[in-house]
């Protein structure tokens, strides 16, 4: 007889009735994986659906059937709701999402809901929904408020930092956050990769703290070179070439942001100048 595979998942308990899953697709974006929190107080719930991987997906289901009242996404990235669709399905609940998440997305879900303002769920206390743009437009936080412990997405990560890319990614938008999830003043934040955050305040100080000196970086490229191209070959040591990528949409976003605030100017050719009076 052909012994069963071995499992995937794995459900470490990082926190009272909380439960962390990591799914099967490590990666340079993702590190060990996409963290899915499964959620044991009051009427349960899953923060996040992993990917598209019915194999994990199956295997989810049947360990988190007649265990939640629904999913829950942070954003509708496919490392993060890839998997929305067919677990929901399967598990016939409904699925949780901003307003703003992309109408594909929506409609591959058949059970999706759409997150009110502020909107809160029974978790044996208030899970609240907090919008929280900047890795993505439509990225929401949960806040599990009797414990002051955040489920961060991707707006702040276990290791490293978070890639805040255009087209819609929003460096003035992820600042804002930034300065929202300090205000919070959580115990802990559990991340959407990587391990969990018991330093709150010293990571978002950091985070910051990186986003400054990166614009600092731009500002003083741009005394010698004038496109997100250059800026990146000045400034960022990368020879993958898909890493480079990333890295110029992310240096667009850090233009984007400077253009907002009259910092820069963009030229007609696409250009950046520093302002003369700013």
């Amino acid at each position: 007889m052909t012994p069963p595979p071995p499992s995937r998942i794995r459900v470490d308990w990082i926190w009272d009735g909380v439960g962390r899953i990591t799914a099967p697709n490590p990666g340079p974006k993702t590190l060990e994986g996409t963290n899915l929190y499964l959620i044991t107080r009051g009427s349960g719930w899953l923060i996040d659906a992993g990917p598209d991987d019915r194999d994990f997906l199956d295997e989810l289901a049947g360990l988190v059937d007649g265990r939640i009242a629904g999913i829950l996404l942070t954003h509708d990235h496919p490392d993060h709701a890839g998997g929305a669709g067919y677990l929901g399905s399967q598990l016939d609940v409904p699925v949780w999402m901003s307003v703003k998440a992309s109408r594909d997305v929506f409609h591959s879900v058949p059970t999706a809901r759409t997150l009110g303002p502020d909107q809160a769920f029974g978790a044996g206390g208030t899970l609240r929904a907090i919008e929280m743009p900047g890795h993505a437009w439509d990225h929401v936080c949960y806040w599990l408020e009797p414990d002051r412990l955040l489920f961060a997405g991707d707006n702040i990560l276990g290791r490293g930092t978070t890639l805040i890319a255009l087209p819609e990614g929003d460096m003035t938008a992820y600042m804002e956050t930034l300065r929202k999830t300090h205000a919070l003043e959580s115990v802990a934040i559990a991340p959407g990769h990587g391990p969990m955050i018991d330093n709150p305040e010293a990571k978002i100080d950091e985070y910051v703290q990186h986003r400054r000196l990166r614009e600092r970086d731009v500002l003083g490229a741009l005394i010698q070179v004038d496109t997100a191209d250059e800026i990146v070959d000045l400034v960022y040591e990368v020879n993958d070439p898909a890493v480079r990528a990333l890295a110029v949409f992310s240096v667009g976003a850090q233009l984007a942001k400077l253009e907002r605030e009259r910092k820069i100017v963009k030229l007609d050719d696409g250009s950046y100048r520093v302002r003369a009076d700013s």
